[in-house]
Formats: structure tokens, sequence, C-alpha cells
């Protein structure tokens, strides 16, 4: 069973390929060289003929070695191709669910039960497939949005305090800024070309400028009103 495992993991290509070439050397190469060294009788009227066969039989042999060798490394890069495009495609899944649920959150800057508890799967997901560094990157947007207000009245509550309606101003800027970060990173993580330092910080400063302007004018302030 470990041998099995050994050769179908793909890291260890490089040592199959090693395996592979020695195989082919020992009963391919060695066996045609002792061939050269067989003499027959030279009386014997059949000794071409022999030599011939052996040949022939050395030769299929050597086929059918390079043939098989070939079909298992074939196989193999076709399985860690079929892993690594489910992997990309659950990840693009995961990602874009995480994003749009985010806005949503943003949108009305409240974290309703039902909001909480599908970041809680998503969270488990991508813990499950993403690499640690985006893990890393979504769970700082992760703790930040757990501290959003739960219901319409806690956040329209955050308006007679200037200091509770600054820090949640704050709150939501430095979200929007992590989800930044962290969509970047998801371009990484599918091996897509990263947006660059200074072009992700004309993002971020554009981003607060955007949440300023219209943090409390969303569903609270219309709530309240209704």
């Amino acid at each position: 069973m470990k041998l099995r495992k050994w050769w179908y993991d793909a890291k260890t290509t490089k040592w199959q390929i090693v395996f592979g070439v020695f195989i082919i050397f020992f009963l391919f190469v060695v066996p045609f060289s002792l061939l050269d060294q067989i003499e027959w009788d030279p009386d014997w009227k059949h000794a071409n003929f022999v030599d011939s066969i052996l040949a022939t039989m050395l030769g299929g042999v050597a086929v059918a070695i390079i043939t098989g060798v070939l079909i298992i490394f074939q196989n193999v890069v076709g399985m860690d191709r079929e892993k690594n495009q489910k992997i990309f495609d659950k990840r693009v899944e995961l990602y874009k669910n995480f994003l749009e649920q985010t806005m949503a959150i943003i949108d009305d800057d409240v974290l309703e039960d039902h909001e909480r508890k599908n970041l809680m799967v998503i969270e488990k997901d991508i813990l499950m497939i993403a690499s640690p560094e985006t893990y890393a990157a979504w769970y700082d947007v992760y703790r930040y949005i757990l501290k959003l207000p739960r219901t319409v009245e806690e956040m329209n509550k955050l308006r007679d305090n200037p200091n509770d309606e600054k820090e949640h101003s704050n709150r939501v800027q430095k979200i929007a800024e992590l989800t930044t970060y962290f969509v970047n990173q998801c371009r990484k993580d599918l091996q897509i070309e990263q947006i660059k330092s200074s072009l992700m910080k004309e993002i971020n400063e554009e981003n607060k400028l955007e949440i300023k302007k219209h943090l409390f004018t969303g569903g609270a302030d219309v709530t309240k009103n209704n």
C-alpha cells in the first residue's frame, strides 16, 4: 500500500522517472549488451535465425516497458492535473461566494444571524482548501466582520455616540481594506498575477472615501425612518 501511495503521489514524480530509467536500463540496455557477448558455433546453420529472434524478443520487451512507463507517467500527470483543476474550480467558487457575502454585509454594515452562520461555513471551507497565506488573509477579514452590529437596532444606536460611530466607521474601512488584500492573495492562490502594492494602496484610499461618504445612509437609516 505504501508503494502504491508513493507511486501515485505527484510529489515523487522525479523519483518515479529515475526508477523508470533504472528499469529500462537493466531490462533493455543490459540484455542487448549481453546479446553481443553470445557466440554460437560457427557451423550451426540456425545461428542467425536465433540471433534475430532474440533481438526481436528483446526489442518487444523494451517497447512494452517503455510504453508502460510512459502510460504510468501520463496517468500520474493526468491525475495531478485533474486534482488541481478541481481545487481551482472549488477555490474560485468559494472565493466568489465569500466576496458576495462580504459585500452584502458591508452594504448595510450589519452582521445578521444567517450571515454569521454562512461565514462560519465559508471559514471552514477556506481552511480546508486555501493556502495558509490565503487563510490568514481571510481570517483577518473574518475577525473584523464578527465585530459588526448584529441587528439594525444596534446599528442605529451607534449614531448616538460619536466615539462608537467613529469606531464603527474605522472598522468598516478596515474590512474593505483587508478584503482587498484577501482578493489579491486569492489571485496568488489561483496563479493569477497579483496587483501591485501601489495600485492596492490607491484602491484602498478610494474605498475609504466611498465608505465615509455613504456610511449610515444605507439600510439602517432607511429602516429607522420607516
